[in-house]
């Protein structure tokens, strides 16, 4: 491994090695062989076998070597025979990503950034497996996915197309927070013409935004003047984490709203869109600490 491409003589019996009956022989093999960079590409068939290793940290390195392969090979064209090597590697990655082992999802994901697909193609493959895994798995595959930051959001922008894989796509969004911006205008139609949940999760994405969030403010005050509370305090939340001034009239009617938890969430709002007025941060700070000792358990957390 310290070798890394001088070790290209060894690559016949790292190979070997990865079907040792000892999993460190296993994953060491599999990590010398990523070092070797791309002197080992016709050994990624081997790695992608080792995807479905039984130890985590054989499957973690297997695809971490699948990775540095790839990175390491900066030909400007690369033969067709090469390619398809690359190519024949990424459903299985796809397939890691929903791994029980947060290690193994990570490196799956760091590999597949690597690759030669494009967001498009990796879209439908991501947006299948949250679509068919089972539900324990899909939450900590999400978390995956916003490890990557800003790099995993064309394929969540792309996701948010298949109907069963956006609610979840839109939550990995709302982690990834600010450096999701560029989602900002499909999340916007998603807040307007979604299904209900959709719609809330979608506030919320645009909220962890931030300011970048602010051209979806139409949307956002359309949400607070319309007939369905549940999209009330989402809406004021995101328009005053996106500081939009242009929510200032409907916010403050919604302030002095008999809805407690509403009129909370809007003086807020007021008060982060208008950090230098003493007064409406007084009421925020005074809405803010009667919510300490609200009766409900949701009312107390947002305050």
């Amino acid at each position: 491994a310290k070798l890394g491409q001088q070790a290209k003589g060894a690559l016949p019996d790292l190979v070997r090695a990865t079907t040792d009956a000892d999993l460190r022989v296993r994953w060491h093999a599999a990590r010398a062989i990523g070092l070797i960079g791309e002197d080992a590409l016709s050994a990624v068939p081997v790695l992608v076998g080792l995807l479905k290793d039984t130890d985590p940290v054989v499957a973690t390195q297997a695809a971490a070597a699948i990775g540095l392969i790839r990175e390491d090979d900066g030909r400007p064209a690369i033969p067709a025979a090469d390619a398809a090597l690359y190519a024949a590697a990424v459903e299985p990655l796809v397939a890691s990503t929903t791994h029980q082992d947060p290690r193994v999802r990570r490196a799956a994901l760091r590999a597949l950034g690597r690759l030669t697909a494009s967001p498009t193609e990796l879209a439908p493959l991501l947006s299948r497996q949250l679509v068919d895994a089972d539900p324990s798995v899909i939450m900590p595959a999400l978390h995956s996915l916003a490890d990557m930051d800003d790099a995993a959001v064309p394929f969540l922008i792309e996701a948010i197309k298949e109907p069963k894989a956006r609610y979840w796509a839109t939550i990995a969004l709302a982690e990834i927070g600010p450096e999701a911006a560029p989602a900002v205008d499909v999340l916007a139609r998603l807040a307007a013409e979604g299904e209900l949940e959709e719609r809330m999760q979608a506030f919320l994405a645009l909220a962890a935004i931030g300011e970048a969030a602010r051209p979806a403010a139409p949307v956002m005050v359309e949400a607070l003047r319309a007939d369905e509370p549940t999209l009330w305090f989402p809406a004021a939340f995101a328009l005053g984490s996106a500081r939009a001034a242009e929510g200032d009239a409907v916010l403050e009617k919604a302030a002095a709203s008999g809805d407690r938890f509403l009129a909370e969430v809007a003086s807020w709002a007021r008060a982060k869109i208008h950090p230098d007025d003493a007064a409406l941060l007084s009421e925020a700070v005074k809405r803010l600490r009667a919510g300490l000792t609200s009766d409900r358990p949701n009312e107390r957390s947002a305050a």
